[in-house]
């Protein structure tokens, strides 16, 4: 314990003392007053000699090792079987711990149950989601696999009936189509990387891109299932191009406002963003007014997002929006925070040495846990 924490401890025993007679209107010994006098003028000088001492150890500090190559390292041992140090753990940052059926390697202190160890990189990977450009659903943690919601669907609303009229004897209704439950069923999704013990041995920044991977694979599925979602709405809301007409045409422009400005309303509207695969963003890019001004444009402040008048357009890879060969041809447009993914504990990692013993290798193992439900179905428009 540190002198100056020694010291304050006794100042206020007998500042409590000194408190405790004045309390009880009785005299304060002069003798005491004097004691508690001495005692806060060593306390004043025992701390500025301690804030010295510091500043002297400070002055040349140890050069910290960096985390991510600690990081690697911990996983590196772990799936080849070889023992980690506590410290180095903790050194490492990492952050969780995953259940999983075997042990590789010794870790020390990782509790009752055992397992697997998760890396801040592979918890950064799933939130920001690498190279890979995300549609921009709203991300809701959850701790079950499955359960309800309460969600509020403002597009049920039947002929503009909100609350119910009614004098005060009446019976109150209990309908309310605005209000509703939400289920949800995460799903599992899984991949496994092999990885050779050779690349194990003589590579020292492997657990980086394996964890780049997973991370990118399940953003990927992510996208693939918003899709799905949105295509699987009952009587949802469409607007045509113009007959002959493609997305290399300005009836394509036409059509985007058309959904934006008569098919949406409210919030949905002012929140609207559009979402088309590459290849129709780059025939989208094309088109120009009677003036020679293109209608797709990069934002004044942020020149890596592009819009058509102020809506955001994100472009995401041409596979997600490919059905029985035809590229594209469509858009997504509307209000990209009323269609849900269920998030349940991130991306689990695993590894184990004995599924691929006669290959030489160790097979790792990324699992991705989720669910994507529509909030409201009045939010959305597809273009085509």
């Amino acid at each position: 314990m540190l002198k100056s924490v020694e010291c304050k401890k006794a100042l206020l025993e007998l500042k409590n003392k000194i408190k405790e007679l004045a309390d009880k209107g009785d005299n304060v010994p002069q003798d005491l007053l004097d004691s508690y006098d001495e005692k806060e003028a060593e306390y004043i000088d025992i701390l500025e000699k301690e804030q010295e001492e510091r500043k002297i150890m400070n002055t040349n500090p140890k050069k910290p090792e960096n985390k991510s190559a600690i990081c690697a390292k911990v996983l590196k041992n772990l799936l080849m079987g070889k023992h980690v140090e506590a410290d180095m753990v903790a050194e490492s940052g990492i952050v969780g711990i995953i259940d999983a059926v075997g042990t590789v390697g010794n870790v020390e202190s990782v509790g009752e149950r055992g397992g697997y160890l998760v890396p801040e990189e592979f918890l950064e990977l799933d939130k920001y989601g690498g190279e890979i450009v995300m549609i921009p659903a709203r991300v809701i943690p959850v701790s079950l696999p499955k359960g309800k919601i309460p969600n509020v669907d403002m597009s049920q609303a039947k002929d503009g009936k909100f609350l119910a009229k009614h004098d005060e004897l009446d019976d109150i209704g209990t309908t309310n189509p605005v209000f509703s439950q939400l289920t949800f069923d995460c799903e599992t999704y899984t991949g496994v990387v092999p990885v050779s013990n050779d690349l194990l041995e003589d590579t020292g920044d492997v657990m980086p891109v394996i964890s780049e991977c997973f991370g990118l694979t399940s953003k990927a599925q992510q996208n693939m299932e918003i899709l799905k979602e949105l295509g699987a709405i009952k009587s949802g809301k469409t607007v045509t191009i113009a007959s002959t007409k493609t997305m290399a045409d300005v009836e394509a422009i036409d059509a985007i406002r058309t959904a934006i400005l008569t098919k949406l309303t409210g919030v949905n509207r002012a929140k609207a963003k559009i979402v088309v695969c590459d290849s129709d963003f780059a025939k989208l890019a094309m088109i120009k007014d009677g003036n020679g001004h293109p209608y797709l444009c990069p934002d004044v402040t942020n020149p890596s997002i592009y819009r058509i008048e102020d809506h955001e357009v994100i472009a995401i890879d041409d596979q997600y929006m490919t059905s029985a060969g035809t590229v594209g041809g469509y858009a997504w447009v509307g209000n990209f925070e009323r269609i849900a993914i269920f998030d349940r504990k991130g991306i689990e990692v695993s590894a184990n040495t004995s599924a691929l013993f006669t290959k030489d290798a160790v097979a790792v193992k990324g699992k991705k846990r989720f669910d994507v439900k529509v909030l409201e179905a009045g939010a959305f428009v597809k273009v085509k």
